[in-house]
């Protein structure tokens, strides 16, 4: 979690940004 960006985007789909962030 290092991006502005898709940090806006795992926000709609927590599960696969929020896999790929961490």
């Amino acid at each position: 979690q290092g991006v502005g960006e898709p940090n806006r985007i795992y926000v709609l789909i927590p599960g696969k940004e929020d896999a790929a962030l961490a």
